[in-house]
Formats: structure tokens, C-alpha cells, sequence
């Protein structure tokens, strides 16, 4: 992606610092119209704001605050009373989602699993942020792993993440008996985070392509990558509907696969 949308800066051993993308500051979207109309390219954009072509790029696209010096600079290079109005809007509305959004991003980060990869972690916390604001229809996550005990982890970490910022969320194994209750609060809540959707039974199958028609979103860790499920109709499901995540590295093909069974009876 680049983070499906968000940047991401190594530092200190490979930890990522910058936060995920919400959306580009609509200063920046003036600033940019300004800079066309003087036919002032992206890179002459930025030397005239004293920023690098990578920093001026990660400013366009909302991974990086604008810091007040570079409000002061905006301001004195684009003499306008829309730009004067958007600074003052930026810093009213759109800085304390920005700052909030960076904190909240390294909680998620820092909590998630120590083998999961970088860019995953990223990943997965610019979806966990977006989850309770977004209106309409969300795709989930596909989580794919060699390791059983980091999927395990893993959907942990994103159902106590879920609970923190007070959305509804219910985890299922994905070949677990299912009673009529349990059924019902699976297709109906918010979040739905089913493990191990290798070995998924009939049931469970179903609940998906239910909350597939239905728009809602699920949470899925599998061994197995989303199109190497042996089920057709359940991968144009989940391709859909969810974004597929490699937690970890992919197994090497000369290495054996674990024997997996998508259906067991129900």
C-alpha cells in the first residue's frame, strides 16, 4: 500500500513511523491548482515550498502533517483568500484528525505481532482507523500467514482493536459447529473475524457470501492465499470483498504446504 494509500518512512530497525492516509488536506488540493495555473510542475512545486519531491509527494498525498512552517510558507507563496481560509481550516479541522490519526496508528502497530511485516502492520491500521467513520459499502482483510500461531495473534490483536474503538465484532473458527444464535450474530455484526478460512465448513462458507450481499465486512485468516482456495464461488467472494494481507513472507514452493480441507460437514 504504498499501503493501499499509505506511506510509510523506515527508521530505527524497520519501524515505520509515518501515519495512514485518510485523505489529502484540501490546502494542498488548492495549492496544487494554484501551482497548474502558474505551470509550475510538482518538483517546481515543492522547491518553491522548500521541500524535497518525496516530502512535497507524501504532503499531496495526506501521509505527512503539514507542520506550521510549512503553513507559514503556503501562505506567503499563495497570496489568496481561499488559501488564508484553508490554513485556518486545516488547523481548526483537518490537523487534530491528522495527529490523532499518527497516535492511534503506532497503538495499532506496536501491538500487532512482532513477525508480522511492516507494510502489513501499515495495512492493517489504516483499515482498523477507517473502520468506524467509513460510510457505505467496506471491504474487509484477507490475512495470509505460513504461521498459524501469527494468524492466531494477529486476529486477536485486531478483535481487541475492534472492541477498543467501540465496534461491534464477533470471532469465529472457521470449522466450528454453529448453533442458530451463533449463526444469527455472525451474518449480523458489524465486523465478523473468521479464523482459519482454510478449513472453512459449509456453514461458514454460507455466513460469508451473506455478509457479502450484505456489505458487511468479515476479517479472515487462512494458511492459504485468498485465490488458492479450492472453493471457485467462495474466492470471487472474498475477492470482492476483502483485501488480501501477507502478514508474513510466502512459502517458498519448493517447501510442502500443510494438507488443508476446505468443507468439513456442518
Amino acid at each position: 500500500m504504498g499501503l493501499g494509500g499509505a506511506s510509510a518512512r523506515r527508521e530505527n530497525g524497520g519501524v515505520y513511523r509515518n501515519a495512514p492516509v485518510t485523505h489529502p488536506p484540501l490546502l494542498i488540493r488548492e495549492v496544487e491548482r494554484l501551482a497548474h495555473e502558474r505551470g509550475w510542475s510538482s518538483a517546481e512545486t515543492a522547491r518553491q515550498l522548500g521541500l524535497s519531491a518525496n516530502a512535497f509527494r507524501n504532503v499531496r498525498l495526506g501521509h505527512r502533517i503539514v507542520s506550521l512552517g510549512l503553513l507559514s510558507k503556503i501562505a506567503e507563496t499563495f497570496r489568496t483568500r481561499a488559501v488564508r481560509e484553508l490554513v485556518i481550516h486545516y488547523l481548526t479541522n483537518e490537523y487534530p484528525t491528522y495527529a490523532r490519526s499518527h497516535g492511534d496508528a503506532r497503538m495499532i502497530v506496536r501491538a500487532l505481532p512482532a513477525p508480522v511485516a511492516p507494510f502489513a502492520r501499515w495495512q492493517i491500521a489504516e483499515w482498523l482507523l477507517q473502520l468506524p467513520t467509513t460510510e457505505g459499502v467496506r471491504r474487509g482483510l484477507f490475512l495470509t500467514s505460513a504461521d498459524a500461531s501469527v494468524l492466531g495473534a494477529t486476529a486477536r490483536s485486531i478483535g481487541a482493536e475492534l472492541q477498543r474503538g467501540g465496534v461491534g465484532a464477533f470471532t469465529l473458527a472457521a470449522n466450528g459447529r454453529l448453533s442458530a444464535s451463533t449463526r444469527t450474530t455472525a451474518i449480523e455484526t458489524p465486523v465478523l473475524v473468521v479464523e482459519r478460512l482454510d478449513r472453512a465448513s459449509d456453514a461458514v462458507v454460507q455466513i460469508i457470501e451473506e455478509r457479502g450481499n450484505a456489505f458487511r465486512p468479515i476479517v479472515a485468516t487462512s494458511l492459504l492465499e485468498r485465490e488458492r482456495l479450492p472453493d471457485p464461488i467462495l474466492v470471487r467472494t472474498l475477492r470482492a470483498t476483502t483485501t488480501a494481507v501477507a502478514l508474513t513472507p510466502a512459502v517458498s514452493p519448493t517447501r510442502s504446504t500443510p494438507s488443508t480441507t476446505l468443507h468439513v460437514s456442518s
